[in-house]
């Protein structure tokens, strides 16, 4: 009789556990200057449009940044001070996928 109720818990445990995980998905990408040049340090911010969660982050040395998220509808931006900021919208990050999305930064006009 004790080995029911113990596999009814086992049973009960790894269903639950099923429901509560989430599909991911990956971004990744790579920033550069209009020549090509790869730039560090750029915050880019993706933004889950249905959740509003955001997740921010700055390209690491070589420009490239990636990102783990729940599979949904996302915006996406790159932003760093002297170039224009750029933004994606309606990027669709699927379960177990991998989104690719560039950004070429061009200098911003002098004020």
């Amino acid at each position: 009789m004790v080995k029911i109720p113990r596999l009814c818990l086992v049973v009960i445990l790894l269903f639950s556990a099923g429901l509560t995980a989430q599909s991911k998905g990956k971004i990744h990408g790579n920033v550069t200057d209009s020549s090509n040049n790869e730039i560090p340090g750029v915050t880019i911010r993706l933004t889950n449009t249905q959740t509003k969660t955001v997740y921010q982050m700055n390209t690491d040395t070589t420009g490239s940044f990636q990102f783990e998220v729940p599979a949904g509808t996302y915006e996406i931006s790159a932003y760093l001070k002297g170039f224009e900021e750029r933004r994606f919208s309606n990027l669709k990050v699927k379960d177990g996928a991998t989104l690719s999305q560039d950004f070429v930064l061009m200098i911003a006009p002098r004020k």
